[in-house]
């Protein structure tokens, strides 16, 4: 987390048929947050050097140029894993975009377990570090995702979200919405229950 940075749209997690009014409330809500922040810091405080010098061991310590690619694990490899993990388990194209608690436990599973391999990324250029980083950020926004998917025991959109364990929709389980916010670690996300105050029922 780095103070005084906001985000809107995709690049605050890219949570899946948010369309454009989602965007348009997380840019309102990140807009207020940053006038806020500015109000409450009269002069910005610059990062301590501690704290920038792990930020560049962070980044760079995938970098290894001198490096054969089979003393680790080459970012597409990685890639291709969490794409064929979130096709077959997760509602992907493998399932006709359907899914159930049995196949998003297991993608969960396998998720967590490809976040434990980030560890062993090699980037042996500037490009392939960019995209090591890339799919790290990927991996824990499929993680997101998953929860927030197995939170939902309903159908909302067929052919876009169909449990197949949980047919029905609408009722209660519709008119409301799910926040999630992840702990520093990365390790836990946690999930928000929140009311539709206004609703219109679509006939």
């Amino acid at each position: 987390m780095l103070p005084g940075l906001f985000a809107a749209g995709d690049v605050a997690g890219g949570a899946p048929k948010k369309y454009i009014p989602g965007c348009w409330v997380e840019g309102q809500i990140a807009a207020k947050g940053a006038v806020r922040f500015i109000h409450s810091h009269s002069i910005p405080v610059p990062p301590e050097r501690e704290q920038v010098e792990r930020e560049l061991d962070r980044v760079y310590r995938l970098y290894a140029p001198e490096k054969e690619v089979i003393d680790g694990i080459a970012p597409h490899e990685l890639e291709e894993r969490l794409q064929h993990t979130m096709d077959e388990f997760a509602g992907g194209r493998k399932t006709f975009y359907e899914m159930n608690q049995q196949g998003l436990s297991i993608a969960q599973k396998k998720l967590m377990q490809l976040k434990k391999e980030t560890h062993h990324l090699l980037a042996r250029d500037f490009h392939a570090l960019m995209r090591a980083h890339e799919v790290i950020d990927r991996i824990d926004v499929a993680r997101v995702l998953l929860a927030h998917l197995l939170e939902r025991k309903e159908t909302r959109w067929p052919g876009f979200q169909t449990r197949s364990d949980f047919p029905q929709n609408g009722g209660a389980q519709w008119c409301r919405f799910i926040n999630s916010y992840m702990g520093s670690e990365h390790e836990r996300i946690y999930l928000l229950q929140k009311e539709v105050k206004s609703y219109q029922k679509f006939h």
